[in-house]
């Protein structure tokens, strides 16, 4: 079956697969691809062919917005290599409060980065709802609860 058919039937990921014998020798095909299209190619894929580590070589190459790895994080396996890999990028990515706040929310229980996410989300609110955010997430009656009030207070009065 011809690619164009074959992609408006099964995907673009599926079609790049089942094509992948012939399409393995394009190089102008390789690399025109975009962040989205290997990221529909990866999840597709077998996790122990060629063409997967492929996809995951070109996804680290390709994605470069706190956005774009937030986006391989939703489409990784639990606790893939992939999924880590996200949360480092964005961790180095993040640069305001929603976005720590995402790796806040993203970042496994009890982790490093869950602790540093908050930890930059502290130093980066502004505003009242961000407070707010440090406020609900901080443990009851602590001193970083009380600061946050402080700050809610403050803007408010």
């Amino acid at each position: 079956m011809e690619f164009e058919k074959l992609v408006k039937k099964c995907g673009f990921g599926l079609a790049v697969v089942l094509h992948w014998p012939k399409l393995s020798k394009d190089k102008e095909f390789i690399n025109k691809l975009n962040f989205d299209q290997w990221i529909q190619i990866y999840n597709v894929s077998f996790s122990d062919s060629k063409l997967n580590f492929l996809a995951l070589e070109k996804i680290r190459e390709v994605a470069k917005n706190f956005d774009e790895w937030l986006e391989v994080y939703n489409v990784s396996f639990s606790d893939s290599e992939l999924e880590h890999l996200a949360l480092q990028k964005m961790r180095e990515v993040a640069k305001n409060f929603d976005e720590w706040l995402e790796v806040y929310n993203q970042a496994p229980s009890d982790s490093d980065l869950k602790e540093l996410a908050f930890q930059k989300m502290r130093e980066v609110a502004k505003n009242f709802d961000e407070w707010l955010e440090v406020y609900n997430q901080a443990p009851s009656d602590s001193q970083l609860q009380h600061l946050a009030f402080q700050k809610m207070s403050e803007i408010v009065n």
